[in-house]
C-alpha cells in the first residue's frame, strides 16, 4: 500500500456509504490491513493475486465422472462454457453415457484450466 493515510480515508468512506445504504456488516468477520488475504478462492497480497493452493489441490483431486446426474452436471455447473461441449452432449437423456477419450481429455484441460493462471 502506496499511502496508508488514504487507505484508511477510503475504508472510512465506504463504511459510511454501506451505513448509509441501510447495510450493516458483522465486524467479528471483517479484517482490516491484512496482506496477504483470502478472497473467492484467490490469495491477494501487495504485489500479486495467486490462486488458493487449497482450491488448486481439490480440482486436482476432482474424481472423473461416473454418471451423467448428478456428478457431471454438477462439474459442467462450474466450468468455463467455451471448454464444455466434449461433455455436455453427456448430459443429454436420449445420449447414453459413455465416458470417451475425447470426454476425458476436455475433463483434464478443465482441470488445467482451472489450477492455472489467469483463470
Amino acid at each position: 500500500m502506496d499511502n496508508p493515510t488514504q487507505h484508511c480515508y477510503d475504508i472510512g468512506f465506504i463504511l459510511k456509504r454501506i451505513q448509509k445504504h441501510g447495510l450493516f456488516m458483522q465486524l467479528e468477520k471483517c479484517t482490516f490491513d491484512q496482506s496477504p488475504t483470502e478472497f473467492l478462492g484467490y490469495i491477494l497480497s501487495s504485489d500479486s493475486i495467486k490462486m488458493d493452493p487449497q482450491k488448486v489441490e481439490a480440482i486436482y483431486n476432482w474424481a472423473v465422472p461416473r454418471s451423467p446426474h448428478p456428478e457431471l452436471h454438477k462439474f459442467l455447473l462450474t466450468v468455463h462454457s467455451r471448454l464444455l461441449r466434449a461433455n455436455s452432449l453427456l448430459l443429454h437423456k436420449a445420449v447414453k453415457f459413455v465416458w470417451t477419450p475425447e470426454a476425458h481429455h476436455a475433463f483434464e484441460q478443465l482441470k488445467a484450466a482451472f489450477t492455472t493462471t489467469p483463470v
